[in-house]
Order: C-alpha cells, then structure tokens, then sequence
C-alpha cells in the first residue's frame, strides 16, 4: 500500500517536472499575445465602404444643375485613435464630386467635408505628395490624414459620405480594398487620370513605398488632374444629421470659368 502511494507521488513529480521543462523548452503552445492593430479593414459589408456609389443623371432644369445623395456611413468599428491617419482606397470611376466628413461618436459632430478635388479648399492630400486623379480605374491611392488636417485624435468614429451628380452625367464610383492604417501602406499600380467628361486618358505607371519613394516604370506618363466647380450640400438621413455646408453653390477660388 504505502509502495503504491509512493509510485503515485514519483509520477506526478515527474509529470509535473516534465511540463515545467515543456514550458521553458517552448514545446507547449502559450497563450498568444494580442499584437498591436495597425489597419482596419473597411472592405467587409460591416464597414459600409466596399461598395458600388450612384446617383442618377440630374434633371434638366433641377436646382443648380444637380442632384445631391447621401452616400452612406463608414463604421471605424470602434478601434482607431490618433495614431490611424492612413486611408487606403481603390476606385473606379470619377471622384470628383465625393467628400467625406468624419465623425466624433459621443457628440456626433463631424469633421470636413473633406475633398478629393484639390481645387477645393478643404481636400485630402496624399501621403507620397502626388496629385490624386479624379478619374480612375482600379486606382489605388494612400490619403495622409494628418497631413489633411484630419483630427484622428477626435474624429475617429467612421466617415460620412457625399456626392452629386450633374445633368450632363450620373455619379458612379465603385470603392474597394479600403483600410484604415497607422502604418503608411505600399501601393502599386496604375493610377489613370482624366479630365472629367473626357473619353481620352494617360496612365502613370509608378509603384510607392511605404516612405513615399516613387519609382515609374516603363512607358509611364504623367498627366496632371483638373477640377471643377463644387457644391457642398446639407443633409439628414436616418434621423442623424451630417453637419455640411448650406445648400448653395459655392465654387472654389481656384476655379477658372472657360
């Protein structure tokens, strides 16, 4: 009886021993440490930024010459700071009319509204310096948020999106592969610029690091983008209120009439 005890004892010293050098040894799987989050992918039907955006063909003779849609709202998911002042998105289609305005969740104020269009006051800027091209076709572009006077600090709840469309075309824009990054992230591709309403276009072929160095590749061009006269509009949806500038045509100061 008292053998047996012993031989018990022997045994579960030495299994207790043998885990212990299982640890040290690193044979045992630990528990994973949850490492830092550096992007937020806003491409999943969750976010609410992976989609097609359309706005049909204003009327003639609507007011201003054109029509006005909310576009929608994209969800940070509660997971950025200040720290997240990267947004990487791919678009096709002329992005001439769409702004975003970002938004603080405890008050539910907004920031912006934000353009692409650089002959607008207040538009985005991107992270290697170069133009944005207000048409494209899977063009993929790294906006510094920082750098375009984004408050990530506060304004990190989601974005609010905008856009209109004219009477001489509807408002198209297909959006994809879009993350939220406190990282500069690498692009490459081939970014095709247009003027809007033009059928011909140049495409700068060029890849960028993450340091913003760009290296153009063979057969590239450079084609500089235009803009045109903008409209910043006000609008409720859904019972929330998207803060923006009253409804009247307000062109840019760098806008030439032809």
């Amino acid at each position: 009886m008292r053998k047996g005890l012993i031989s018990k004892k022997i045994v579960a010293y030495v299994c207790a021993a043998t885990m212990m050098f299982c640890g040290f040894a690193g044979i045992t799987k630990a528990t994973p440490v949850a490492a830092a989050e550096t992007e937020i992918q806003l491409d999943d039907a969750a976010s609410g930024m992976n989609k097609t955006l359309h706005i049909d063909k204003a009327a003639k003779g609507s007011k201003d010459d054109l029509m006005y849609a909310y576009q929608g709202f994209v969800t940070f998911k509660d997971l950025a700071d200040k720290s997240f002042k990267y947004l990487k998105i791919t678009y096709t289609g002329d992005i001439t009319t769409l702004r975003f305005e970002f938004n603080e969740k405890t008050s539910n104020t907004n920031q912006g509204p934000f353009w692409f269009d650089a002959e607008q006051d207040t538009h985005f800027v991107t992270a290697d310096g170069s133009d944005i091209p207000l048409v494209g076709k899977n063009t993929t572009i790294v906006i510094d948020l920082e750098k375009s006077g984004v408050d990530m600090s506060k304004y990190n709840n989601g974005i609010h999106m905008h856009a209109n469309s004219t009477t001489d075309a509807a408002f198209d824009v297909t959006l994809k592969d879009c993350v939220l990054s406190s990282v500069a992230p690498a692009t490459t591709g081939s970014k095709t610029a247009t003027k809007p309403g033009d059928s011909k276009s140049k495409t700068d072929e060029q890849v960028t690091d993450a340091n913003g160095n760009v290296t153009p590749t063979q057969n590239s061009t450079n084609a500089p983008s235009t803009g045109s006269p903008m409209w910043p509009i006000a609008a409720g949806v859904g019972g929330i209120v998207v803060a923006a500038a009253a409804f009247v045509v307000s062109r840019s100061k760098k806008f030439k009439e032809n």
